[in-house]
């Protein structure tokens, strides 16, 4: 609070001092005005966004019982991690070939009255923290920037955030741009997406980028120094382990196609006292390739990988692809993108668009891939890649007399069969329980349960005693996904209705489809089903069913080491709410869930209750 009260005194001097320079300044006989001292930068500017939430949530039941069963929290933002709820960004142009940004965030802890309360009234105030420029001379174009909060992207292998394509709309994500109540439910229907903000695709770090374009030749390039939240970075000044990353691209433009070659590496030190080195290096080259009238799209990265472990410094070689090829309208009159990859389990990088196998590849690790992604052999959405796998799959959208139907199918097999650990994602109250347990791992009496960032999963493993168990052989994945978009009109006013569901199952036989069978060792099911009707101009009614299943044959136990008995869960969800567009510039989005999940073999995981937030999102 000292820090907030210095801050408004801080502006209030600087302000009266302005205010008495102006006073001192004179005019010319022709009107302009003759500064005494230097003069102001002309093109400075002041925007942002506010970002706040009220939380409230009641349970009847809740298996740990650690956590109040009431609990209403203010002033505070997404759940599952620490969200900036007030962003301003200071701007300005002193000559026509630079210009600077710098960034102050105000950021709450999502904490509340009766958790934690000696510290729960603190704000964090992160001022000064973010500086950026440009440069622009006739060989080229630099974006530099410098300090935290950053968001940026290399390639899917080596610097990259996984880009969902169906996803609920019920719940707010903090990437979503602003657009007026109801407009992004045209936007999903229409255009298949939504608006979103720089953060989308882009993954976070801290410390210096260059962006340089409109080079000579129709290159372009990009280089990092920074540290990633699977860096620890360096934690005192005295300290010698810097825990970094670094790496860069460049890139030669051919129209709508490129070529580019990428590296992106992780340097950190066993100690800070003759230590040694330890990480990973990643290289790749990646392009895109027109053709067919430019209907047909070829993209693809291909790449290899040095790891160098923590613990006995051994070190290995690996490498991965990644091709797709998208048909804009020639084969079927549809989009249709075809995918194939292949990764192999030492192949690391924790920060790129997939979930690495390996579980002590950073030494702060918490789970595959880094911090917040599953462990084991992972049941995943089609759009999440997993490590030490190899697969393909299919996606189009058809549109049948304004019923958009988006269809994917996927096929996936282990590289090599390693663990008998499986991981699979809750997706229906997953942001709800994210809010309860942020950050936590091995929660319950199986140590099952896992926290992501809004999110979480759970682990089960295979019983390696079974008469059925081959340990010479790979699982293999099956998944099928359906997303239904319609439009229409009730009393004049557009009525949307959208199902997103999934069926997956991982077995030991290879299989062309989902095995509906005991014979798959686990069996997931979603389904989702939104409507919002836009009722008035400026607001939107909302509401919301999810369903998800998880069942395990007689061979699964629950939680990563066989203690419970095999998965037998139902989650549910039912949603209500509203959007309301307060100004061109600001909304409201209020929401009511209630939420159920019970595991019929394993009791102790049990959670009842409702959940509600209003939220308001201010633009400047």
């Amino acid at each position: 609070m000292r820090t907030i009260v210095s801050l408004i005194v801080f502006a209030c001097c600087v302000q009266f001092i302005t205010a008495q320079s102006v006073k001192i300044d004179s005019v010319d006989a022709h009107g302009n005005t003759i500064y005494i001292g230097k003069k102001p930068i002309r093109n400075f500017s002041i925007d942002g966004s506010y970002n706040g939430l009220i939380y409230y949530r009641s349970f009847d039941s809740l298996f740990d019982g650690n956590q109040a069963e009431e609990k209403m929290i203010l002033s505070n933002s997404d759940g599952g991690g620490e969200q900036r709820v007030l962003r301003l960004n200071f701007s300005g142009r002193p000559t026509i070939n630079t210009y600077f940004k710098s960034d102050m965030f105000v950021a709450p802890s999502m904490r509340g009255p009766g958790y934690n309360t000696a510290t729960s009234d603190k704000l964090g105030v992160e001022i000064g923290v973010n500086l950026e420029a440009q440069i622009h001379t006739d060989n080229g174009t630099a974006y530099l920037k410098f300090g935290g909060t950053q968001f940026t992207k290399l390639s899917r292998l080596t610097l990259w955030s996984t880009e969902n394509k169906g996803e609920s709309m019920f719940e707010r994500s903090p990437w979503g741009g602003f657009q007026q109540a109801g407009q992004n439910y045209e936007s999903y229907y229409s255009q298949g997406t939504i608006s979103r903000d720089f953060t989308w695709g882009n993954k976070f770090l801290q410390g210096f980028t260059a962006d340089i374009v409109k080079l000579p030749y129709n290159l372009e390039s990009k280089l990092i120094y920074a540290k990633t939240p699977n860096n620890g970075g360096q934690t005192s000044y005295v300290s010698n382990n810097f825990n970094m990353s670094y790496g860069g691209n460049i890139r030669k433009i051919f129209g709508m196609n490129y070529l580019g070659v990428n590296s992106f590496n992780t340097r950190a030190l066993t100690s800070d006292v003759n230590g040694k080195p330890y990480g990973y290096n990643v290289m790749t080259a990646d392009g895109s390739y027109s053709f067919w009238q430019n209907d047909m799209v070829f993209s693809g990265e291909i790449g290899e990988c040095r790891f160098v472990e923590s613990t006995d410094l051994s070190e290995n070689w690996a490498y991965a692809m990644d091709f797709s090829l998208l048909s804009k309208s020639n084969i079927i009159s549809a989009p249709l993108t075809f995918h194939y990859y292949y990764i192999q389990p030492q192949f690391i990088s924790l920060d790129a668009g997939f979930n690495t196998f390996l579980r002590d590849a950073s030494a702060n690790y918490n789970g595959e891939g880094g911090s917040g992604n599953a462990v084991g052999a992972n049941i995943s959405d089609i759009d999440y890649i997993n490590g030490n796998r190899k697969g393909a799959d299919v996606r189009t959208e058809l549109n049948i007399e304004g019923l958009k139907v988006n269809l994917a199918y996927g096929i996936s097999q282990e590289v090599e069969h390693l663990t008998n650990i499986v991981s699979y994602t809750h997706r229906i109250n997953g942001i709800m329980f994210a809010r309860v347990y942020p950050y936590r791992t091995v929660l319950g009496e199986n140590e099952s349960f896992n926290t992501t960032y809004r999110g979480y999963y759970e682990t089960g493993s295979i019983d390696t005693t079974n008469p059925t168990y081959k340990p010479w052989e790979k699982l293999n994945f099956n998944t099928v996904e359906c997303n239904l978009k319609y439009k229409i009109n009730v009393l004049n006013k557009p009525l949307y209705m959208f199902y997103l569901g999934s069926l997956s199952t991982m077995q030991q036989d290879l299989s062309l489809y989902p095995v509906a069978s005991d014979k798959a060792y686990m069996q997931i099911q979603y389904h989702e089903i939104e409507s919002y009707y836009k009722v008035l101009e400026k607001i939107a009614l909302a509401g919301y069913i999810g369903i998800e299943t998880m069942k395990g044959n007689q061979y699964m136990k629950h939680g990563p080491n066989l203690k419970g008995k095999p998965t037998n869960a139902i989650g549910t969800g039912l949603g209500l709410g509203f959007d309301a567009e307060v100004s061109n510039s600001a909304n409201v989005y209020v929401r009511g869930r209630w939420f159920d999940y019970k595991d019929k073999n394993n009791t102790f995981y049990t959670y009842k209750g409702f959940e509600g937030t209003v939220e308001l999102r201010v633009y400047f």
